[in-house]
């Protein structure tokens, strides 16, 4: 792990009540949790925008339990952070706020880690997560049951989405 490395991640929320495909299909959409995460002595959480007094700013941040998440998958020795979340995302809507924090923390895992793993192992290994844990605090709230976040793995998997959520993350 390289101490000084600053990484910036940008994922978008999204939406799973498309119709026909109602919680089956999903769709990215122009609203985005952005993050900046380095390497710290121990876990500082800043949070600005959407959700800035209802999102958890301690351990049990849904952001940095997937970043560990990750640590653990992939059998590497986790660290603190410090972590600044921009969220444009609303809470408790529908569009994605849990998912995109999860995916969020993996994508920061991955660009910190010594250890990679693909881009398509990293979100089987989001979904899993999200099974294992979905009674537990959400990004801000207990039980996100009412969250589809299978709609951020297929509408994050759009050709703009994952070029830019790759681009950002080398940045």
């Amino acid at each position: 792990m390289n101490k000084r490395k600053k990484v910036s991640i940008k994922v978008p929320g999204s939406t799973s009540n498309l119709g026909p495909g109602f919680d089956t299909l999903g769709l990215a959409i122009n609203l985005y949790l952005s993050l900046e995460a380095e390497p710290g002595d121990k876990l500082v959480i800043d949070v600005v925008g959407e959700g800035e007094n209802e999102i958890r700013r301690d351990a049990d941040n849904l952001v940095y339990r997937s970043f560990l998440e990750y640590f653990k998958f992939v059998d590497e020795d986790s660290f603190p952070l410090k972590l600044l979340l921009k969220n444009e995302i609303p809470l408790k809507r529908g569009l994605g706020s849990s998912g995109a924090a999860i995916a969020g923390g993996l994508l920061l895992a991955r660009e910190l880690a010594e250890n990679k793993v693909s881009i398509f192992i990293s979100f089987i290994s989001y979904l899993a997560i999200f099974i294992l844990n979905r009674n537990r605090t959400s990004f801000g709230r207990a039980n996100s049951n009412s969250e589809n976040h299978s709609s951020l793995l297929f509408g994050f998997f759009s050709p703009f989405n994952w070029v830019s959520a790759q681009f950002l993350a080398m940045v």
